[in-house]
């Protein structure tokens, strides 16, 4: 999708009453679409006890990689309960685990990727307590790479 390759997918768990309804949602939003997400849904609930989805996100090449990273778990089935758990290679501080993971719209900071960062692999697992969980994503930014002052002030010389 755009500059971003998803590939890697994994899937194990995710019994649900109706398994046609299991949908992988990727969208692209932001100026210049650098804010990605991906997550699943189903609309029935997820119930088997435990639930895993990895897969990997890569830049190519060029002068962006990946800055910031969030996850949320959501539920829309009244009296549902699930422990959550995302990680993601390369970045850091580790993600808090339960419904809302360094979410943007929290308090909270995102993780952040290591510098210079343009793969990563992204690994979600639930363990349904009771009733069901609906849906969960993953999003992250990318932003420019600023080259640093030493590059500009040698181009500033040579002119």
């Amino acid at each position: 999708m755009g500059d971003v390759t998803y590939s890697n997918f994994s899937f194990t768990g995710f019994a649900a009453s109706d398994v046609s309804q299991n949908a992988v949602n990727i969208s692209a939003s932001g100026v210049g679409g650098l804010q990605k997400t991906i997550g699943m849904q189903n609309t029935s609930g997820w119930t088997s006890a435990s639930n895993t989805f990895t897969y990997t996100v890569s830049r190519s090449s060029g002068t962006r990689v990946f800055d910031l990273w969030a996850a949320t778990g959501a539920s829309s089935v009244i009296g549902s309960a699930f422990t959550s758990t995302v990680t993601a290679t390369n970045s850091s501080p580790s993600p808090n685990p339960n419904g809302a993971v360094n979410a943007f719209s929290t308090v909270g900071s995102p993780s952040t990727f290591t510098a210079g960062i343009s793969s990563a692999t992204f690994t979600n697992t639930f363990a349904v307590t009771s009733a069901s969980f609906t849906a969960f994503d993953n999003s992250f930014t990318q932003k420019a790479v600023v080259p640093g002052p030493l590059p500009i002030l040698g181009a500033a010389a040579a002119f």
